[in-house]
């Protein structure tokens, strides 16, 4: 039989040590504050609490694999924070890293605004148009301009680090491959010349280059060390990221203008003869596809469970996205490039027909419009600031960059 003596003395010497434990470690100092990817709830890791946690778009989609995703709850009603004037149309996507909106023009240049107010920090001038979406790498941003080059400029003084020339414009967005084993940090840029090139992001200097066989409009995805990409020439390429060898390349169809989205097993693209597909790039086997009345310019958005598109018939469809049923579609009043972007349970991009649309994800229900008043086909950019809260950046052919938040 215990010694009750010995078990209360036990139990007394626990007490101070349990609660020492508890001061150091409270039950929900292991809660993660980080931000998660879109699960098609309402739940919101970005404002889980009174401080907004800072998150970026570095580049076109959000990031590397080309989701279009983001794991922030848009106001049902956005705001006009500013505006900023640039001298011709705003095709390019903008990114937002460290409080800066960085995006191109047709009027040439690259510029670089301040996310709270809109003003100038500076601009980059090049010999012609950008339509190409910057990325923001390494504090450097990486854009395409239509003079045939690539530059690397930095990010916190818009002075020039390198420039590439190619033979021909760039009209695709960058996107980037960490440094690994063996290999520097690279971009990837896709080309009018028929050019997936790979550069070192540092130096500028060619690693390699993968010829297509037509025009590259399309940013390459990057996801498991592959390159995922589509072009012209009607074949939805998958490259190895470290080498540049071809893995497969799969019959598209048609042409591709869009550029894929990829989870790493299955990619999302559309193409010109009007088919949107998911197809499973280990297999290259077509698990479903949807056939709209007009081609897929844009990119689609990819979340969990659903995968929406956006088609020059004025429809932006919603997908089951293992089944491919189409859950529900959209009629705006134009034609669709803007490419859509997923936050939680709604879903953001712009219109020819001048204006920003802002719907329901489970029903497609319109909570909001904006009327610009000239067509949008750049995609939204999104953000979360402290000072501003959550909203957006993008462009339209009327010259004007628009930054939109809560309306209070």
């Amino acid at each position: 039989m215990k010694n009750p003596k010995i078990s209360l003395a036990i139990f007394f010497t626990l007490i101070p040590l349990i609660a020492a434990w508890l001061i150091l470690y409270p039950p929900n100092s292991a809660k993660n504050t980080s931000p998660q990817q879109n699960n098609d709830s309402s739940a919101d890791p970005a404002q889980s609490s009174s401080i907004a946690v800072p998150i970026d778009w570095p580049m076109s989609r959000g990031g590397p694999q080309l989701l279009g995703n983001a794991p922030v709850t848009l106001p049902d009603h956005l705001k006009l924070i500013w505006k900023y004037k640039t001298d011709d149309s705003v095709l390019s996507s903008a990114a937002i890293a460290q409080n800066r909106v960085f995006v191109g023009s047709d009027d040439n240049k690259l510029y670089a605004l301040d996310l709270l107010t809109g003003q100038k920090i500076w601009a980059f001038t090049t010999d012609d148009t950008i339509e190409s979406s910057p990325c923001v790498f390494l504090n450097t941003v990486f854009v395409g301009s239509s003079d045939n080059s690539v530059y690397a400029i930095a990010a916190d003084s818009g002075t020039l680090k390198w420039k590439f020339a190619t033979e021909s414009r760039i009209l695709a967005g960058i996107n980037h491959v960490p440094a690994e084993q063996n290999q520097p940090p690279r971009v990837l840029i896709g080309c009018y010349d028929n050019n997936l090139y790979c550069l070192d992001a540092v130096t500028g200097l060619k690693l390699w280059t993968y010829q297509s066989g037509s025009y590259i409009n399309s940013t390459p995805a990057v996801a498991d060390n592959k390159i995922i990409f589509g072009g012209c020439d009607a074949l939805l390429h998958i490259v190895s990221a470290q080498t540049g060898r071809v893995i497969r390349q799969i019959d598209a169809g048609s042409y591709i203008a869009g550029s894929p989205a990829c989870d790493g097993q299955f990619a999302f693209v559309g193409n010109f003869e009007n088919i949107l597909s998911c197809t499973d790039i280990q297999t290259g086997q077509n698990l479903w596809k949807f056939e709209a009345d007009d081609p897929f310019f844009a990119s689609p958005a990819v979340s969990p469970k659903k995968v929406v598109a956006a088609s020059r018939d004025k429809n932006v469809y919603c997908f089951d996205r293992r089944t491919g049923e189409k859950l529900w579609q959209f009629t705006a009043g134009d034609s669709i490039d803007s490419s859509p972007v997923i936050c939680n349970n709604k879903i953001i991009f712009g219109c020819d027909d001048g204006r920003l649309y802002l719907l329901d994800l489970n029903t497609g229900r319109e909570i909001f419009s904006y009327e610009i008043g000239d067509a949008v086909s750049a995609s939204p950019a999104i953000f979360v600031s402290p000072t501003i809260g959550t909203g957006i950046v993008i462009g339209s052919h009327d010259g004007f960059v628009y930054a939109f938040g809560k309306d209070k």
